[in-house]
């Protein structure tokens, strides 16, 4: 598939986001975001008024539609994280098919635990396998598919929230007419856009530090395993503050965010950037920009010590992990410079985003959810889902062709797939599978256009038959070739071997000879003359 669309839809309290991300030649880009005010869910994530809200989200479909001229048949659904919870479930099964573990096998066996833990009030969003383990005791991240075991056990993470939030944000999709791609929690969704794949694989923690609040999300094994909730953020720093300065909290967030530079080297600076007669304490207050920092540094050092102490209590500092922060507070100039102040300090990083249209914060859980959908297409053997259609992977691999699928699927609203195929999805190349490997196979590639070659002169462009290669003390390394026992003073301590070598020594050995030959004669020649000079 040359070109990916994939819309995604987000409701938060005040704002209803929409945001469509374009995956085209190896690039990822947002080529349509829109955030519609409102207060659009209650105290507990529910949908205030589904109806109301389906007809902004569908007026904002139908703008992309007649922008792009692309039609938008199903949206990823993104939920808030307040009402969820995390279940530990696995499941084991004694096989007997000595072909080996199929993939039916696994999706049977996840289909099961999603059945056995249903609950009244609680609506299951995805369950993500995260261990497999085989007869033998091995135990991977990802399904052991044709693996021959009598014995396989997953554990997994259930993800559920409240019914009535997945209802009431499920029926905004419904009532506009869409159909659902996938669904997710905000929270993981922010952990798969900040968090490299390498990454996610082991230990980390993100800091989603917000406005009004901060949720510390903490991953293993790609999968999210718990998420803390401190009801304080940036506003609780602006209200103290105002508190101590007597100062309006509009004035200290103006401050806070446009006019102090909370950076190490503006520190010791004695500007005056605060002046007002107070008329309750009978004075003028003026603060420098000293002042202002101390004050800052001070309030931020006290959430600081909260959050180290929450990570500290979940995480033992013997695991190596990482602190991502994120959110609001990364707008606070020299935030990386407040986070010094942090006993995690060699842990944390500062997230920012560089994708192309998707910098600003609030598009990070809508990219984090398309990143997921589209490891969800690579792994998959059977379709690949985009927002515009389907396309069957079967018919792909058998006939050498795709076929959308025009007739409407009911997508489940759990993760199901995991890591079945290994090999890299020939859909997301545009051709063949034969053909995909065959331009990687170097062997087949035909000899360099830029003349022949002799491994023991210089590289040089395009030289003329007769030309004679000085000799030189030392050869160079070419930049293209790998690193082979080079020296402090970047030169290479022996002649470059070329990777097309072996293929065509046998064709040019009497010409290196010669050539040899030659260099040693003109090397003798030179010292003599220049001995006898």
């Amino acid at each position: 598939m040359n070109t990916e669309i994939y819309a995604t839809l987000e409701i938060r309290k005040k704002e209803l986001r929409v945001v469509v991300v374009r995956y085209r030649q190896g690039s990822t880009s947002v080529i349509f975001k829109e955030k519609i005010a409102g207060e659009w869910l209650s105290e507990n994530d529910i949908v205030n008024d589904h109806k109301h809200a389906a007809q902004k989200f569908r007026r904002v479909i139908d703008s992309f539609e007649k922008t792009f001229n692309q039609k938008i048949q199903r949206v990823i659904l993104v939920l808030p994280s307040k009402t969820l919870q995390i279940l530990d479930k696995d499941d084991s099964m004694d096989l007997s098919d000595k072909a080996g573990i199929s993939e039916n096998v696994v999706t049977s066996m996840l289909e099961k635990i999603k059945n056995d833990n249903k609950t009244a009030g609680r609506q299951i969003v995805s369950i993500r396998p995260y261990s497999f383990k085989t007869q033998d005791g091995a135990e991977s991240p990802y399904a052991p598919i044709t693996i021959k075991s009598n014995y396989l056990l997953i554990r997994t993470k259930i993800y559920t929230v409240a019914a009535e939030v997945y209802t009431s944000h499920l029926g905004v999709l419904t009532a506009a007419n869409l159909e659902l791609l996938t669904i997710t929690i905000d929270m993981f969704s922010i952990g798969k856009a900040i968090i490299s794949e390498r990454e996610f694989r082991n230990a980390q923690v993100v800091v989603n530090w917000g406005y009004d609040t901060i949720k510390v999300g903490f991953y293993a094994r790609e999968a999210l395993n718990k998420v803390i909730s401190l009801n304080f953020g940036v506003a609780w720093i602006i209200k103290r503050m105002s508190e101590a300065l007597s100062v309006k909290t509009r004035d200290i967030e103006k401050y806070l965010f446009k006019l102090i530079d909370c950076s190490k080297e503006t520190f010791g600076s004695e500007e005056l950037v605060f002046r007002k007669y107070s008329s309750t304490e009978q004075r003028s207050l003026v603060y420098n920009a000293q002042t202002m920092r101390e004050y800052i540094y001070t309030e931020f050092k006290k959430c600081i010590d909260i959050i180290d102490d929450r990570i500290k209590t979940e995480i033992p500092l013997a695991i190596d992990y990482n602190v991502f922060y994120y959110g609001r507070v990364t707008e606070v100039t020299g935030f990386p410079d407040i986070l010094m102040k942090s006993e995690l300090y060699k842990r944390t990083k500062v997230y920012y985003s560089n994708m192309i249209g998707g910098n600003e914060l609030w598009l990070t859980s809508a990219i984090g959810a398309v990143k997921q959908q589209r490891q969800a297409n690579k792994n998959s053997t059977h379709t690949f889902k985009t927002s515009t259609g389907i396309l069957d992977l079967t018919l792909h691999q058998n006939l050498g062709q795709t076929q959308v699928i025009n007739q409407t699927k009911t997508i489940p609203t759990f993760n199901l797939k995991p890591n079945f195929n290994p090999q890299p999805n020939p859909v997301q190349y545009g051709m063949k599978p034969q053909a995909q490997y065959q331009t990687q196979n170097v062997t087949t590639m035909p000899p360099s256009p830029r003349g022949q070659f002799n491994p023991n002169q210089q590289w040089y462009p395009m030289p003329p038959s007769h030309y004679v290669p000085q000799p030189t003390n030392v050869q160079r390394q070419r930049v293209a070739e790998p690193n082979r026992n080079f020296n402090p003073n970047g030169m290479s301590n022996q002649p470059v071997q070329h990777p097309y070598q072996n293929q065509y020594q046998n064709q040019y050995q009497y010409q290196n000879q010669n050539s040899n030959q030659h260099q040693q004669n003109y090397g003798q020649n030179y010292y003599k003359n220049h001995n006898n000079s």
